[in-house]
């Protein structure tokens, strides 16, 4: 018989065969098994490599439109030292000149040519050796900040061109968009200006301590002299302040300035920029180094020149004119107040000179008060244009400037005056009332914290039915509520902000409360400012117009 024969009969039974038969039946599984998981892995790559490439064509995209819109500053601008002019008009109706802006910032412009080449190679060596070979952007420590800011950490790698952006605008938010704009801003402007157009703007804006701008500035501050006199080792002591400017602030700790001007003059010595000559020289002056500082005399003369104080309407002008300042040239407060000191601004003041006048007057009228000295107020007074035609900030003598303001700074509880605002004003313009409308005048069940019915009354009971004149007139609580119940105190939240702009309402607790949004009881709060805008819809055909000062 044939061995195919004789295998065809030998079957095999009993613990054995369904021992084999597991085993195969297990090794199956497992290969099975093995392949799901291996297709699952190889969708998941696909998957990831898919996402990936969107991510990265939607990242390229962002960053390339991020670099199409940025501008660099005009470095031209950035020496001028102009005083900005605020003009009023006469009772002609035309604009004269009422008020220039001085500022007591220590701030001088000194040429290129006039920068001593210690100076220059100081401030290269320490804070971007390689600025003269690259295009704006070190790539090598820039790849590395970004890595940093990834694992949560500070960028750090400018070149002196970014350093330079960054003390123009004021803008030196840790992020990866403002890097992104940071380097499109840096490489656009190495295109229109040189290497050294760059320095000299970098070595006039920077600051150095004190409340220095520039080196010139520096070098008569804390040697009293020029920067063209200053010496290598002079140089070194100012090159090595831009890093940390209280740090190492010679006059507060003139042995942190030894340390990192000797770390300046071992960069320059290292960079080849100074011979070894030069450098023990510096060192031996570095060790025995005395500092000027500022001279009585001088804060006295500096002090008598700013003597003029502003009335309340400038002030409010002053912040508004900052604040655009800011959305304009995308700067910090600080930027847009020294470009609105030196750039030579004309500001067309909306001021009506007479009735800031009279405002003034009875404020500063005693007899106006029967409140106690210590109760504040503000004032603010506008056309139906949104025009701010005067404005007080406090009932006190106004003896400085910049001061706090009741007018446009306190933000507090408006009480009932939020009722035709925001509870009648949003129900009118729902089509739930009109003027002569009886409104529900009951308490609500549940209206306090332990269940007690309200709100209270500060005039009459409930009476169960009122006209909406009436219900005004006496300012009822009850009424007021009972239609911000139906509304919704929401939608009157949104009405205040979207349409009449209130800023400083709170979204957490005031947007659902009905007490906040009914009769005032407010977490957050607003201005006089912003009532008096708000109001205008009254007279005004119920258009809203944004308030002005220029």
């Amino acid at each position: 018989m044939k061995k195919t024969d004789i295998n065809k009969y030998n079957t095999m039974t009993g613990p054995m065969a369904a021992e084999g038969e597991t085993s195969r039946a297990a090794s199956t599984t497992a290969k099975v098994f093995v392949r799901c998981i291996l297709k699952v892995l190889f969708s998941i790559l696909v998957v990831l490599g898919i996402s990936g490439t969107v991510v990265a064509v939607a990242v390229g995209a962002i960053v390339l439109e991020e670099g199409s819109k940025v501008q660099p500053p005009s470095l031209d601008v950035q020496k001028l030292d102009y005083n900005s002019v605020i003009y009023v008009q006469n009772e002609e109706g035309q604009f004269e000149e009422y008020l220039s802006l001085h500022s007591s910032e220590n701030r001088v412009w000194v040429n290129f040519s006039e920068i001593p080449e210690y100076m220059k190679d100081a401030i290269i060596a320490i804070e971007d050796k390689r600025f003269r070979e690259h295009n704006g952007v070190d790539w090598k420590t820039t790849f590395a900040a970004v890595g940093k800011l990834f694992t949560g950490g500070n960028g750090g790698g400018s070149t002196i061109t970014q350093q330079l952006i960054k003390n123009i605008t004021g803008k030196n938010e840790v992020s990866i968009l403002r890097k992104v704009r940071e380097i499109f801003m840096a490489l656009k402007l190495e295109e229109e200006y040189s290497k050294d157009e760059i320095l000299e703007a970098y070595l006039n804006i920077v600051h150095f301590g004190s409340g220095c701008n520039g080196v010139e500035a520096a070098a008569q501050l804390y040697f009293g002299k020029s920067i063209q006199d200053c010496t290598l080792a002079e140089c070194a002591a100012i090159a090595g302040i831009t890093q940390n400017p209280y740090k190492y602030n010679p006059l507060m700790f003139p042995e942190n300035n030894k340390e990192r001007q000797q770390l300046v003059l071992s960069e320059m010595y290292d960079q080849e920029k100074i011979t070894q000559a030069e450098y023990d020289e510096a060192m031996e002056q570095s060790e025995h180094m005395t500092f000027v500082g500022y001279s009585q005399e001088a804060q006295s003369e500096e002090e008598e020149e700013d003597t003029s104080v502003w009335n309340w309407y400038i002030e409010d002008l002053y912040d508004d004119v900052t604040e655009d300042l800011m959305d304009l040239y995308d700067c910090d407060k600080s930027k847009a107040e020294d470009m609105l000191y030196h750039s030579g601004l004309k500001i067309y003041c909306a001021m009506d000179p007479e009735a800031q006048k009279i405002a003034e007057e009875e404020y500063a009228n005693e007899a106006n008060y029967s409140t106690d000295s210590a109760v504040e107020s503000g004032f603010m007074m506008m056309d139906y244009n949104g025009r701010v035609l005067a404005t007080v900030g406090s009932r006190q003598e106004k003896t400085g400037n910049l001061w706090f303001s009741y007018a446009t700074d306190a933000k507090r509880q408006p009480g009932s005056t939020i009722k035709p605002i925001g509870v009648y004003s949003v129900a009118m313009d729902l089509g739930l009332i009109n003027y002569s409308s009886m409104l529900k005048d009951e308490y609500i069940d549940n209206y306090f914290p332990n269940g007690g019915k309200g709100p209270h009354n500060a005039s009459i009971a409930p009476q169960g039915e009122m006209l909406l004149p009436y219900a005004i007139a006496i300012s009822q609580n009850t009424t007021a509520a009972q239609l911000t119940k139906q509304i919704g105190p929401s939608t009157i939240y949104d009405f205040l902000t979207e349409k009449l702009h209130f800023e400083n309402l709170n979204p957490q607790e005031d947007r659902n409360a009905i007490g906040a949004m009914s009769i005032g009881g407010l977490n957050g709060g607003m201005t006089v400012k912003e009532m008096t805008a708000a109001y205008q819809i009254f007279g005004n055909g119920g258009l809203y117009n944004e308030p002005y000062t220029y």
